[in-house]
């Protein structure tokens, strides 16, 4: 609606405040609706009157970008009050809210408007949830919006004189909206009360997951809906018109309704289409996997887990669903009940080889579903006995009982941890062994005493992690719990991540460790030389000293330690010895013709050792230069 040139000269720039100003209902009230609610108290044919004395200029108002301050000043009303209700952050210009809750563009119906004529009269202001696309009923009087004036059968616009008068004049009523399907209308009863931050009321008839949808937010429950909408409305009731928001939340509450039957039904519809590639359950699956199954790092895609979790139950018990690759969602395949399992898994469960199994398979079993992940039904195996543990793979069965895999694989060929139920050339550990050495290592486990402080104990998880000690130590520390030479403590009875050490006992033990083994730590090198950290570097790339690698550290040979340590001497320390400094000494030994060790301790300085037999040699000489 156009305003004449006069009346705009006359009060753009003008910020004088309305004559009536109705103040706004906070976290509630749509941002449109309150300035039609404006333009009716004072009496003005358009809200464009509003805008204007308010210094918004026309592309300001059509979008997202409504600046409520600008409003506010003319209102009589706080800037955070109309902040509340705004569609947009001032602190994010270009993402999309309402009523506070994040919002995509596309879920604001700002082009047609739609209204509740009951509503108004009840409340007297028109509701926030209203801005929604996908609003299309009322779930309060259980009847359909209206969204065209039944007058002059124009589509509503935001331009009228009221909220319940068209542009042409005539009262918006009730009197012939259509009643709303109930399936739809439970729907839109959780719409509706999401974005007002209430509690939907439940529906027993119609079997709807509320309380699953009611924890999404805002905007992935608007997204799940459209896109099961969409799907619905393409498969199982084809429509030309797939965008309409009306047939998006039929088709929604249809699928969603029975759950989850009708979501089954849905993922059969959409199985059963043809696919270029056989063996892809993403693209058979698609387009609804790409908007609802697939993980979305950064967003609150984990809130869709039951989606997810209904989309493998139906995977797993439908002989006309191709099978689901093994590394497709493997947290929820895993706890999903399975009737179709691989033969991979056949024989994994049953600890035999997967060629026995696929022999067995082609020979006895029927109904082996298609595809190059190819299913049995798991009912119909003509396998009996009962039902094993499971086979763990030796990272599962390290991280089971909290030692790296170094570590773990010492423990079982030292026989320290025994491995009794496996078979010859099979792989993995039977969960037996493991749940077995875990009792072990808890037999002789002590409470910790209250009067005891938690800083004098360290958990055996930790010390696991800790790059100070080598694996060999980290077995040792681990072998001397099991024989019970190591004494453990525990939180909480028969659970090893509880388990602790003391650190006393822990320091004695590494050190007894470390006094016996051929290999020490490169900081006790340096402590039995009386050297640095980068002196010892210098030794092991000059060849003096030798090292190795255990786990992820190394480790120099004690025996090449204790041969330097006998058969050299720092220079500094002889010439501390003769009361004289180290570059005299160097001057002596090079008329001498005496060698000398140079290693580099860093960019400016060096450390020089000299033979020990050849010391007395210097000293004789230095002490005769000196008479």
């Amino acid at each position: 609606m156009s305003i004449p040139n006069s009346t705009l000269s006359r009060e753009v720039g003008s910020s004088v405040s309305l004559t009536r100003h109705p103040q706004p209902h906070p976290w509630n009230e749509s941002l449109r609706g309150y300035v039609l609610r404006l333009t009716e108290s004072n009496g003005y044919e358009s809200p464009w009157r509003v805008y204007v004395r308010s210094g918004l200029k026309q592309f300001e108002v059509r979008g997202a970008g409504f600046d409520a301050v600008k409003l506010a000043s003319i209102c009589n009303c706080s800037t955070l009050q109309l902040q509340t209700l705004a569609y947009s952050d001032p602190a994010r210009p270009r993402s999309c809210c309402l009523l506070g809750e994040p919002v995509s563009p596309m879920d604001l119906g700002f082009s047609h408007p739609r209204i509740c004529p009951v509503c108004i009269r009840r409340f007297g202001y028109i509701q926030g949830s209203w801005d929604l696309e996908l609003m299309v009923g009322c779930p309060i009087h259980g009847v359909r919006a209206l969204f065209s004036c039944p007058s002059c059968h124009q589509p509503l616009s935001w331009n009228r004189p009221a909220m319940l008068i068209c542009r042409c004049g005539a009262t918006l009523d009730a009197a012939n909206l259509a009643p709303l399907d109930p399936s739809a209308r439970a729907l839109l009863d959780i719409i509706y009360s999401k974005s007002l931050n209430l509690l939907p009321f439940p529906d027993p008839n119609e079997h709807l997951p509320i309380f699953e949808l009611s924890q999404l937010k805002l905007r992935t429950m608007l997204r799940a809906i459209r896109a099961i909408g969409n799907c619905w409305a393409m498969t199982m009731a084809p429509t030309n018109d797939l965008v309409d928001p009306v047939q998006i939340i039929l088709s929604a509450a249809q699928a969603l309704s029975d759950w989850p039957e009708n979501y089954f039904r849905l993922l059969a519809s959409l199985g059963a289409r043809e696919s270029e590639d056989e063996y892809d359950v993403r693209r058979q699956f698609s387009p609804l996997y790409n908007a609802l199954l697939r993980e979305r790092k950064g967003t609150d895609s984990g809130s869709l887990a039951f989606f997810r979790a209904a989309f493998m139950e139906f995977i797993g018990n439908h002989q006309n669903v191709r099978a689901a690759d093994p590394r497709l969602m493997p947290e929820i395949q895993q706890q999903a009940p399975k009737r179709y399992q691989t033969r991979a898994e056949v024989a994994r469960s049953l600890r035999v080889d997967p060629r026995t199994v696929k022999r067995l398979l082609t020979s006895n079993v029927e109904g082996i579903k298609p595809g190059k992940f190819a299913a049995v039904d798991s009912t119909g195996l003509a396998l009996t006995g009962a039902k094993p543990t499971r086979i763990l793979a030796v990272r599962t069965a390290a991280a089971k009982l909290g030692v790296p895999v170094s570590v773990f694989r010492k423990l079982v060929d030292s026989h320290v941890c025994p491995i009794t139920h496996r078979l010859p050339g099979q792989l993995g550990y039977d969960e037996r062994d493991l749940n077995q050495f875990s009792c072990r290592l808890l037999a002789n486990a002590e409470q910790i005493s209250r009067k005891e402080p938690r800083s004098a104990f360290v958990s055996l998880r930790r010390v696991m992690r800790l790059n100070r000690y080598s694996t060999a130590e980290k077995t040792a520390i681990v072998a001397g719990v099991a024989k019970g030479v190591l004494k453990i403590f525990a939180v909480r009875n028969s659970n090893l991540e509880s388990a602790c050490i003391s650190l006393p006992s822990l320091a004695e033990f590494i050190a007894c460790e470390r006094a016996t083994s051929d290999m020490v730590t490169a900081s006790d090198a340096s402590a039995t030389l009386g050297c640095s950290m980068e002196t010892i570097k210098g030794l092991i790339r000059s060849g003096q000293l030798t090292r190795k690698r255990s786990g992820n550290r190394w480790l120099v040979s004690r025996r090449s330690v204790d041969s330097f340590r006998t058969g050299h001497v720092k220079l500094s320390l002889v010439a501390t010895a003769l009361e004289t400094s180290s570059r005299r000494l160097m001057r002596l030994c090079r008329a001498m013709r005496l060698p000398l060790t140079y290693v580099r301790s860093s960019k400016r300085r060096q450390e020089i050792f000299i033979a020990k037999n050849l010391q007395e040699r210097l000293s004789a000489e230095f002490q005769r230069a000196q008479r």
